[in-house]
């Protein structure tokens, strides 16, 4: 018999728990269970205690680069305010082969970063959306081995764990047009307010309404879904 593929989906919130944390983490621990993958739910400071202070929550999504996973051959990182779609019907560890997603906002965003940090960042290494990872155990230990203090202070405050990432990518000498660097387009983050979200597997809850505004709160564009049968409650 062949070794057992283990994989593992986590959700990590440092805030006080919400309605909306609460659906989230049922959603996807509903889906991970549905799929044959672990799941696990992290709160508060879990990665980097001592340095914990310095750097804002986002920063503590990775976690998932910590060596206490290397026991799983993939580990999803989802937003604890991201829900599975009732039109999903692929398995994010087996039907895509990306590690994060990529639009033109993480194209201003890669052009900013690499502007401000030239020693850590580049126009022509990849830039992932903070919402969703989908790691390998070979690219989590290789980006862990590029890890340093200076790397990861650098973004404590701006850029989090989305320019950690990116200068860690950059450092391993991945390339932004690198066959297998993105997830399928949108398809494991749709926000909310697309007027094609139906698409959707995984949708991300946003404020806003449309694309373009008005705004309100998460938990209403959520129960709009609901509404809309697309978010099974």
């Amino acid at each position: 018999m062949g070794r057992l593929v283990k994989n593992i989906i986590l959700q990590h919130w440092a805030g006080p728990m919400n309605e909306l944390v609460e659906k989230s983490t049922a959603s996807i621990k509903s889906y991970a269970e549905s799929i044959g993958a672990e799941y696990e739910f992290l709160r508060g400071v879990v990665y980097r205690p001592d340095v914990a202070h310095k750097m804002d929550y986002p920063c503590q999504k990775l976690i998932y680069l910590d060596e206490k996973y290397d026991e799983y051959d993939y580990v999803v990182m989802v937003d604890a305010d991201m829900f599975v779609s009732v039109n999903c019907n692929q398995n994010i560890f087996t039907d895509d082969i990306g590690i994060g997603r990529h639009t033109s906002i993480q194209t201003g965003l890669r052009k900013n970063l690499a502007g401000l940090y030239p020693n850590l960042g580049s126009v022509n290494a990849p830039y992932f959306g903070g919402s969703v990872f989908r790691l390998s155990r070979e690219v989590r230990q290789a980006f862990r081995s590029q890890l340093t203090d200076e790397i990861l202070l650098s973004f404590a405050r701006r850029y989090h764990d989305e320019g950690v990432m990116h200068a860690l990518a950059h450092k391993c000498g991945m390339k932004h047009n690198d066959d297998g660097v993105y997830l399928n387009g949108q398809m494991w983050n749709y926000s909310s307010f697309e007027p094609d979200v139906d698409k959707a597997n995984f949708i991300h809850i946003r404020t806003k309404v449309t694309p373009k505004g008005p705004k309100r709160e998460k938990i209403e564009n959520y129960r709009e879904l609901v509404k809309r049968g697309l978010i099974a409650e």
